[in-house]
């Protein structure tokens, strides 16, 4: 909803300033705008190739050991996920250092955490379950 506002507001601004010399310039501003909101709007998606988290972090599912649901203010305000990789799993896409720590195999660090107001255990657990087919742990 709010993407879609923000979306016509861009438009509409887009449109007001196009009457002048140059309104290619603001229509691609415009686009430009409308193009980032949707990109950051991307939180988590899980699919059969594995798990996205954002549009920078992406694990396929031959690395996931675990799934992991905090429920409301464990590690964010909001639900959150968070990945638990194998110890030999090769580092994931869109991370530039270490993701195991052999003193604490349940840790699970930032880049491998997204919080969403509205995630659901149930409907993640079914997702993980139809694609991936590993645990889903929930962590107080």
């Amino acid at each position: 909803m709010l993407l879609a506002q923000a979306a016509l507001a861009l438009v509409a601004i887009a449109w007001t300033f196009s009457r002048g010399s140059a309104p290619w310039i603001f229509w691609i501003a415009a686009l430009f705008g409308i193009v980032s909101l949707w990109s950051a709007s991307l939180i988590l998606r899980v699919d059969r190739d594995g798990v996205r988290l954002g549009r920078s972090v992406s694990v396929p599912w031959t690395s996931i050991r675990e799934v992991v649901f905090y429920g409301p203010g464990v590690v964010a305000a909001d639900p959150a996920i968070g990945l638990r990789l194998h110890p030999d799993a090769p580092l994931p896409g869109g991370m530039s250092s270490i993701v195991h720590d052999p003193r604490n195999p349940d840790h699970v660090p930032k880049p491998l955490r997204a919080s969403a107001r509205n995630l659901d255990h149930d409907r993640l657990a079914a997702a993980v379950g139809e694609f991936g087919g590993v645990p889903v742990v929930r962590d107080a």
